[in-house]
């Protein structure tokens, strides 16, 4: 029975998951003199055998070029043989025994969280315009945030995308990223204790010394209390007597009545 062998595929292409949503396709390819030696139409055949053995993840494929030619979207008639010269891939024959044994012991059962983890990740559901999280990782951020700070921080990573394209693997990993981010400048801008400048004490009261320079100083070396300039008397209004008072403001008023003046 013929198969086709995929070259390195357990080297580039190591699942352990049976269908993946997706494959590799290493750049390094575009530096790869066998492939771009290749025609257009081997090249698109190569692209096209490397997803459908995806689906099977042991490196062969053993469905006739009939068969392929039904499956794949190559309009032309397939040609293996180009891809078979550049090493791509390698045209085996082999008995069904054999077949069956070699495919039985490369086959890796996928595990329950195998499996969940496959399904949340093609299970995203997409919060206002550009922010995709999977249900699970949408409940964690309720219980981490509450929902109104879910909802913001959703937000905000929205309109990071959209106006500046952002770009981003996982958008639940980002949100976690800004949040430690926010709180590390929160930080920093918050007020350094300010010393005393006659001891290690936290400073309470600010002075000033001669050069107008503010410095602080603790409960233990609060300034002194600075007294109040001297008040300049009022002048003596001529015509009106001199009337003692207990007070200032009775003086003034005094003066004020004796002249008219209200």
């Amino acid at each position: 029975m013929a198969y086709i062998k995929i070259k390195n595929w357990e080297k580039y292409q190591h699942y352990k998951h049976r269908s993946p949503p997706w494959i590799k396709l290493h750049s390094q390819l575009l530096d790869s003199e066998d492939f771009a030696g290749l025609q257009d139409d081997s090249k698109l055949l190569l692209i096209c055998l490397w997803l459908y053995n995806s689906r099977k993840g042991n490196g062969k494929i053993t469905d006739s070029v009939a068969f392929l030619q039904t499956k794949l979207p190559i309009r032309k008639k397939i040609n293996l043989q180009p891809l078979a010269d550049k090493g791509f891939i390698k045209l085996c024959k082999q008995d069904d025994s054999t077949m069956q044994a070699e495919c039985l012991h490369g086959a890796v059962p996928e595990t329950e969280t195998e499996k969940r983890r496959d399904k949340e990740e093609t299970d995203k559901q997409r919060f206002l315009d550009f922010v995709f999280l999977t249900k699970t990782e949408h409940e964690k951020l309720i219980r981490k945030f509450g929902l109104s700070g879910t909802a913001k921080r959703i937000e905000e990573l929205n309109n990071g995308i959209g106006s500046k394209g952002y770009k981003y693997k996982s958008h639940y990993f980002t949100i976690l990223s800004w949040e430690r981010k926010h709180q590390k400048e929160q930080l920093e801008r918050q007020p350094k204790a300010k010393k005393c400048r006659k001891c290690s004490k936290t400073g309470a009261y600010i002075d000033t010394d001669d050069t107008g320079q503010q410095y602080w100083l603790c409960e233990d070396h609060k300034p002194a209390q600075k007294p109040l300039p001297p008040t300049t008397p009022l002048p003596q209004l001529k015509g009106v007597p001199e009337v003692k008072t207990k007070s200032l403001s009775d003086k003034v008023n005094r003066q004020k009545d004796a002249l008219g003046v209200k």
